[in-house]
């Protein structure tokens, strides 16, 4: 052939191979798309299904607080969570991610009413749960790390950092860091490094949460008012006040736009921004704040409950920082006596308040 022929042809020939592999290419990655469409219907169905396995027995449990029920007694909610554990551990042998996701509700549950002994328990049986059912490295098992972690760190225990630490690298290593699990995940990191006094770890733990939820995909208001808070509490821990109180407005804005009507969130972010304006010596914006926080509070957990208790005792650091220390002793008294009586005297919350008596 005449050089300028075949030269022409080689050309044609590479083209034709070049249009060739693209097409294979194209119809690899459109197969790979379809077998993740697959893949994710399944999974949804799959969640569907367990959710509604998991509300049916919930409202079949909750079914038997009925005296008509029961024999004619009125059962407590310690009683009827106990009863619910035994059942699903009878129950649901052979189904155990579903008896998992029960178990970590019931153990919610626990949490919620202040049982940290039966939270803990139930927890620490559902990470046992997935253990074996999925092994280690799988992002089931990493949320039940989660999920024993916040119950521990609710406890007071000073083992919880390490395991939300675990939990966090397990699903790094996954590639699911940057989700929706794993920006809790931080964050509760975050918070329960805080709690225990280690504050620079804390920070970068939740300057690592805000990072990743950049990234999500959808509507992230939740989760970055969730970020937001975690990190005006961080900040106030670390005694910058100002960095804390612009956080924490931010984050109250959008706790308000997601949650028109009292929440625990609202109400958590409340507290932070009183006690950040007191710090910076904002007393009657602070007393405002703080008188909201205490209605609100009062509306989402009742006069008695733990966290209440905890607001109210907050409260005598505005009094003290005013000056009114008979206001702020008697604030604390009480504060140190019910606390005591709801979470036990070795509660970190305890100490605390005898610490601001003494």
């Amino acid at each position: 052939l005449p050089l300028g022929l075949y030269l022409q042809q080689r050309t044609h020939s590479r083209e034709l191979e070049a249009a060739l592999r693209d097409e294979s290419r194209a119809r690899e990655l459109a197969d790979e798309a379809r077998e993740r469409e697959r893949a994710a219907r399944e999974d949804a169905e799959l969640e569907a299904r367990e959710a509604e396995q998991v509300a049916g027995f919930l409202v079949e449990l909750f079914g038997a607080s009925d005296p008509g029920r029961s024999g004619g007694a009125e059962l407590t909610a310690r009683e009827l969570l106990r009863r619910g554990r035994e059942r699903v551990e009878r129950a649901l042998v052979d189904q155990p991610e579903l008896a998992a996701r029960l178990l970590e509700r019931i153990g919610e549950s626990y949490s919620a009413l202040n049982l940290f002994s039966e939270a803990i328990a139930t927890h620490t049986r559902a990470l046992e749960l997935r253990e074996k059912a999925h092994g280690a490295e799988d992002k089931r098992t990493a949320f039940a790390k989660l999920a024993l972690g916040k119950a521990r760190r609710l406890a007071g225990h000073t083992n919880a950092p390490e395991l939300l630490r675990e939990a966090c690298e397990t699903l790094e290593r996954l590639g699911a860091s940057s989700s929706t699990l794993g920006v809790n995940a931080q964050l509760e990191y975050g918070v329960a490094l805080s709690e225990f006094g280690r504050v620079a770890e804390s920070l970068r733990a939740l300057e690592r949460a805000r990072e990743l939820s950049s990234g999500l995909p959808g509507d992230t208001r939740r989760v970055r008012a969730n970020v937001l808070s975690a990190s005006s509490a961080g900040w106030y821990t670390a005694g910058d006040y100002a960095r804390a109180l612009e956080l924490s407005r931010e984050a109250l804005a959008l706790l308000e736009e997601l949650h028109p009507r009292p929440h625990p969130a609202r109400v958590g972010e409340l507290n932070t921004l009183a006690s950040t304006l007191t710090e910076l010596g904002r007393f009657d914006e602070a007393q405002s704040v703080h008188e909201r926080l205490l209605k609100e509070a009062r509306a989402v957990y009742g006069a008695e409950n733990a966290a209440t208790v905890l607001f109210e005792h907050n409260g005598g650091s505005l009094q003290e920082a005013r000056g009114d220390l008979a206001a702020a002793e008697a604030t604390y008294a009480s504060g140190f006596e019910r606390l005591r009586r709801l979470l036990g005297l070795p509660h970190p919350s305890t100490i605390r308040a005898l610490v601001h008596l003494a």
